[in-house]
């Protein structure tokens, strides 16, 4: 029972570890889906939140002399959080809320710092729009009006990330930077 275990241990990693996985090219496209970790917007006491979630899309498009090449892309992100008050008055179980969502455009130069074929790091900047909405029952509760407010603002951010593809295709990948959250792990698909 050991040695088959050891033979397909052993045949899942020549398998694993065999694949032409290339780096960043002119011509590749990647579409990223992640979950956001650590939070770029602070919010007050303890609360529940959904991780922040964000795709993109980016595809090579030239090749920059002795640096690597650049892509262009988009992206877009959401996330939620919901603080709840304590359930005594005058809180009565009120709650405050936040929502983000934010969609951009994405540009990045995609450098072979570690000579792998199967890594793929990069830096770039994002610009576009964030839209954030936020909601405090609180204030109805003591005989005010409900405290509302939202409102579009320009979002511009520098990012740093890696990839690393276990097959042609397929890769997981880690982004640094601001947008719903400051550090971001995914999946990524090269077509």
């Amino acid at each position: 029972m050991k040695k088959i275990l050891l033979l397909l241990i052993s045949v899942a990693l020549f398998s694993f570890n065999s694949g032409k996985a290339q780096p960043f090219e002119v011509g590749s496209n990647v579409i990223n889906a992640g979950i956001g970790l650590g939070w770029s917007y602070s919010y007050f006491g303890s609360s529940t939140s959904l991780p922040a979630l964000n795709f993109s899309y980016e595809t090579g498009i030239t090749e920059i002399e002795n640096i690597g090449i650049l892509s262009v892309g988009g992206i877009m992100g959401f996330k939620r959080t919901v603080y709840r008050y304590p359930a005594f008055p005058p809180y009565n179980d009120d709650k405050a809320s936040w929502t983000v969502f934010f969609l951009g455009g994405k540009g990045a130069i995609h450098l072979d710092l570690f000579n792998n074929e199967a890594l793929d790091t990069y830096g770039g900047v994002i610009m576009g729009i964030r839209s954030v909405v936020y909601n405090n029952t609180y204030y109805e509760a003591v005989g005010g009006d409900p405290y509302d407010y939202g409102g579009i603002a320009p979002l511009f951010s520098g990012f740093v990330g890696t990839r690393y593809f276990f097959t042609e295709s397929i890769a997981i990948y880690g982004e640094l930077g601001y947008g719903v959250s400051l550090f971001t792990l995914g999946l990524s698909m090269k077509f």
